[in-house]
């Protein structure tokens, strides 16, 4: 064999294997840090729960955060954890059996180990980028490994992977993506076992998640575009489709009462009125790398990430129009792009965040894959450069912050709650202000997997991002009067009551041992409450979280003020967006 000859098979060898491996070693290395990523948020009331600390919701229902029945959810407002503005109708209930099992399995098969339950997520994760380059192959051979590449590495994936509550995305993506290869297989050589492949994997990821009705999107946008349709190829899985609506309604799941959660078929008006920006505000992330979380953490900002997106629809056309793809290229580009736009449109439902992007990050990474494949061979410098930025620099950023956020929760409410105070064992604990709501929501959750019993009642008055100031009225009475905010005003407040259900003046909420009055509302906000006691003040340890841990504080005296400033939240902290610091109550 002639040495330039063998040179260049060593090289061809080399570029397969390269192709073949790249996108599995570079997902393996961002995803190492959940590695020693603890357990977060919902992880603590799963494992709560798991373990029998805590008894709501149940072992095999722990996606149903409310299941819409006043009488079952009434004892958890009236003597905590939930605060005394949930919407007593609130339903938040998802239909995630498959991963439930899985969450199972954790407890069964590593006990409490973080490190195992991460390396579960990440064998998931593993599995959905196998059946995403598989299609990448098949469907963009040119582009393949770019398109490759850019899954491994979006950050919509890094959520599924370093919090195992949403790892229900990986299972969906996983089991929905190699659906779509059998799926395919089916389309093109009509062979039975194809077929049952494909609607056994879709049955599987739509037990799974609901970001499986995104994933399925794929199928009809196939046949939109298509110029060889098969319209009856999709009968399958619209008929399956149906037939998981049908048991979503039997069993009760779905949305309502929430702004964080709105489910379209209840409150069609509701979700039509938040769907186009937040459908732009996901369109403006993801063009742009500009993590969609910041929609959470810079509600001020939120009108820019709109407007990236208004700006990124025209431009990605342009985009399409200059790259001048070949015809069969465009033709699979289009369905591909088509059925990302679609597999958003479920996500509308929620508040917009990267994680949001999974069910589409499969077609948007093929199309920017193409694009970029092309603009690299084209010499473009300036959409290589942009999209580089945008779509390998930028999500990197996530992949850092994000475990980074989940440590400082875990030191900051394990700290909050464990510091010396033993959970507040037994105790009638009011949480007079907690600007961070990790530490208010999920702190009885953190004390009870730490041994200790839990508080006797546990109520939170104020999650507001705002100084107040608490004043003593009489022997029984005192008020809280925010200084410059509102409650029921933040994403995390508007989890468990929406602004379409506002308040009144002289609104009142019985809780156990105490009444809440609504004195004063902004647009339906309470920006002033009274609290009339219905036990003596030495029955009750009223605390306020300082931005360490639930400090003790007494009621002023009669006539008196305590003022509590306002805490930077944890995340905030962790992510350089305010600076950490010792604040104190001040007694007047």
């Amino acid at each position: 064999m002639p040495s330039k000859f063998r040179a260049r098979s060593a090289r061809n060898v080399s570029a397969w294997h390269l192709s073949r491996w790249l996108p599995f070693a570079l997902l393996l290395l961002v995803s190492a840090p959940a590695l020693v990523t603890p357990f977060c948020l919902d992880d603590w009331v799963h494992r709560a729960v798991l373990t029998g600390a805590f008894s709501y919701p149940g072992q095999w229902s722990l996606y149903t955060f409310a299941d819409g029945n006043p009488a079952h959810l009434a004892p958890h407002i009236v003597a905590g954890p939930l605060p005394w503005f949930t919407l007593p109708e609130l339903k938040i209930a998802f239909l995630r059996p498959l991963s439930t099992f899985f969450l199972h399995v954790d407890v069964w098969a590593f006990g409490d180990s973080a490190p195992l339950a991460h390396l579960h997520s990440i064998l998931w994760a593993l599995a959905m980028l196998a059946a995403a380059r598989r299609l990448y192959g098949v469907l963009l051979p040119h582009a393949a490994l770019m398109a490759s590449v850019l899954f491994a590495l979006d950050d919509s994936h890094a959520m599924a992977i370093f919090w195992v509550a949403n790892r229900n995305a990986l299972h969906a993506g996983a089991f929905g993506l190699w659906g779509l290869v059998a799926h395919l297989a089916w389309r093109e050589h009509g062979r039975t076992r194809h077929l049952v492949a494909a609607f056994a994997c879709f049955a599987l990821a739509l037990a799974s998640a609901e970001a499986a009705v995104g994933l399925l999107a794929y199928v009809f946008a196939r046949e939109l575009v298509a110029k060889d349709r098969r319209p009856w190829v999709v009968l399958p899985t619209a008929g399956l489709l149906g037939l998981y609506a049908i048991a979503y309604r039997v069993l009760g799941m779905g949305a309502y009462g929430s702004a964080s959660y709105v489910d379209p078929t209840r409150e069609p008006l509701a979700f039509l009125a938040e769907a186009p920006r937040r459908f732009c505000a996901l369109l403006g992330t993801w063009s742009t790398g500009i993590t969609a979380d910041s929609w959470l953490t810079f509600p001020d900002l939120r009108w820019a990430l709109v407007a990236l997106g208004v700006v990124a629809l025209p431009g990605w056309w342009w985009l399409w129009k200059k790259s001048a793809f070949d015809a069969k290229t465009n033709e699979t580009l289009s369905w591909l792009g088509l059925g990302a736009v679609m597999a958003v449109l479920p996500t509308l439902a929620t508040w917009p965040t990267d994680r949001l992007l999974l069910p589409s990050s499969f077609g948007a990474c093929a199309v920017a894959g193409a694009v970029l494949a092309r603009a690299w061979a084209g010499k473009r410098r300036l959409v290589v450069a942009w999209a580089s930025v945008a779509f390998l620099l930028l999500p990197l950023g996530t992949w850092v912050l994000v475990p980074t956020v989940f440590r400082a929760w875990d030191r900051g409410v394990t700290h909050a709650m464990t510091d010396g105070e033993r959970g507040f064992e037994h105790e009638r604990v009011v949480v007079l202000s907690s600007t961070d709501f990790a530490p208010a929501m999920y702190g009885t959750a953190v004390a009870a997997l730490h041994g200790f019993a839990r508080p006797t009642t546990w109520h939170v008055l104020s999650m507001a991002a705002s100084a107040l100031t608490v004043t003593r009225t009489d022997a029984t009475h005192f008020a809280l009067q925010l200084s410059d905010g509102r409650m029921v005003d933040s994403i995390f407040e508007e989890n468990f009551r929406g602004e379409r259900f506002p308040f009144a003046p002289n609104d009142a909420v019985a809780l156990e041992g105490l009444n809440v009055i609504v004195t004063r509302t902004d647009a339906g906000h309470p920006v002033a409450i009274a609290v009339e006691l219905q036990r003596p003040v030495a029955d009750f340890t009223f605390v306020w979280f300082d931005g360490a841990r639930f400090a003790r504080v007494a009621l002023p005296e009669p006539g008196h003020e305590l003022e509590l400033p306002r805490v930077p939240m944890m995340s905030e902290v962790a992510i350089g967006a305010r600076p950490a610091g010792k604040v104190t109550a001040v007694l007047r």
